[in-house]
């Protein structure tokens, strides 16, 4: 898996960051606060230290009113008597006691808090106190979410309990100063116990398809099986959030796919469907670099077909190539390159692409477990709000992966992989030879998804 680059969710134009004037930075003055912090957080610790631990006994017998020194002075009566303050002690064990100054803790312990506060004070300044909280205590919250009010779709104007728990700490926009909840490491196992649960209730009592496509995410991160735990109608939501974790959390990634026009109405009329398919490939490591391709039928009858390709390497740059150029084009703008046939989040956290539940569908339910080429699939349908957005996608149960999907009257068939090996052959094109590109090298097996299907026929792979 490839290790991720710096990750910047404050960047004006990331369009997941919902305060981008909000960004995180050190300030002129914010130094000083910052080097109070670590002033008063070694005064705490060395005046904690001294005050609790550097007296030590060491083999000496001592008084434990008035810690004088009693080597030498006899035992009468089975106990010991201070000579300077009179005091008596029959346990010799309280001798040896360490010497502690609880006055000077208290002060230690005030050192500490100041040095809390001061480098408290800048990230409250700039994002409020839930910034600062615990995560325990944000989880613990989570089955009130719905008592901070409507947590609007891109975040501006949410409650700030709801930047910190959900856009924060639970979403693909992580803080590069902050762990996030979803990440290796970024809850403690008895952490992920307690969202599970905090999650689940908050599942239950959800009165909205938002709060309920929220309380499936956050139960998708607390667990690596999340359905078996919810009841049938939640099953739906569940696998979605699920296999969108997924996505967003593989290393790399490789797909090849078919999507076909399925009008269903003018099938039940009787007229013949027209399958202009077009064919996708992807394959992409996780900030290092991408390859998209997809062909496309213009007109079936006249052979005329688009091949389009957006690619992306190390450096950042993005570029387009179209049928009949001769070289790559630079794009400025690579959200805008990707193909409509990739629907879920697989890049980078910072670079937003939206999936399935970005449609925030208002009713989804599990249909059940069917087959697709062998393995088995859940079957989940959803009903959006306006007309033309219904959906069924078939989820890998075991991957999480998406092997066929229908919306918008058209069905797609995949073939993906997370975590693939791939080789520089992925990742090469050359635009004199677009017939040797990698979606066209694996034409036969893209064909191999539809056999009742002579895909390939109206390709003209020599024009």
């Amino acid at each position: 898996m490839c290790a991720r680059p710096p990750h910047n969710p404050h960047n004006p134009h990331n369009p997941r960051n919902p305060h981008p004037a909000r960004a995180v930075s050190l300030s002129v003055g914010d130094w000083i606060f910052t080097a109070l912090a670590w002033v008063l957080l070694a005064i705490g610790v060395l005046g904690l230290a001294w005050a609790l631990l550097w007296d030590r006994a060491r083999g000496r017998r001592r008084c434990p009113g008035c810690w004088y020194g009693l080597d030498g002075v006899p035992e009468a009566d089975g106990a010991t008597t201070c000579p300077e303050c009179g005091t008596q002690t029959s346990n010799p064990r309280r001798l040896f006691r360490t010497r502690r100054r609880w006055g000077l803790a208290v002060l230690a312990l005030v050192a500490l808090a100041g040095a809390f506060a001061s480098h408290a004070y800048p990230i409250v300044r700039d994002h409020g106190w839930w910034r600062i909280a615990p995560d325990v205590v944000l989880i613990a919250l989570v089955p009130r979410m719905e008592g901070f009010g409507t947590l609007p779709h891109n975040g501006q104007g949410s409650h700030p309990f709801f930047e910190e728990a959900y856009w924060r700490r639970a979403t693909t926009n992580p803080s590069d100063k902050h762990d996030p909840w979803w990440s290796t490491g970024g809850l403690w196992p008895w952490e992920r116990w307690l969202l599970r649960r905090q999650s689940l209730e908050l599942l239950e009592s959800a009165s909205t398809p938002r709060m309920r496509e929220i309380a499936a995410r956050l139960l998708a991160i607390s667990t690596d099986d999340p359905v078996p735990l919810v009841a049938q109608e939640h099953e739906g939501v569940v696998v979605l959030a699920w296999s969108k974790l997924r996505y967003e959390n593989c290393g790399a990634y490789t797909d090849i796919g078919v999507a076909v026009r399925h009008d269903r109405m003018m099938i039940e009329l009787g007229y013949e469907q027209d399958l202009s398919p077009e064919f996708f490939l992807t394959a992409f490591e996780r900030g290092e670099r991408i390859h998209q391709e997809t062909c496309q039928s213009i007109s079936p009858s006249a052979r005329r077909w688009s091949h389009r390709v957006s690619w992306r390497g190390p450096d950042g740059q993005g570029y387009e190539w179209w049928s009949g150029d001769k070289v790559l084009e630079p794009s400025a703008n690579y959200f805008g390159a990707a193909p409509t046939s990739h629907v879920w989040d697989a890049l980078d956290p910072t670079e937003s692409w939206s999936s399935f539940l970005d449609f925030f569908f208002d009713d989804v339910e599990m249909v059940g477990v069917e087959a697709i080429r062998g393995r088995p699939c859940y079957h989940v349908r959803g009903t959006g709000a306006r007309p033309g957005d219904d959906f069924e996608v078939w989820i890998d149960r075991e991957t999480g992966l998406v092997r066929q999907q229908f919306f918008s009257n058209t069905l797609l068939h995949y073939e993906p992989v997370f975590d693939a090996m791939t080789d520089d052959s992925w990742h090469v094109f050359d635009p004199e030879h677009s017939d040797r590109s990698p979606l066209m090298q694996r034409l036969d097996e893209i064909d191999a998804l539809l056999p009742e299907h002579d895909l390939l026929e109206p390709i003209d792979l020599g024009g």
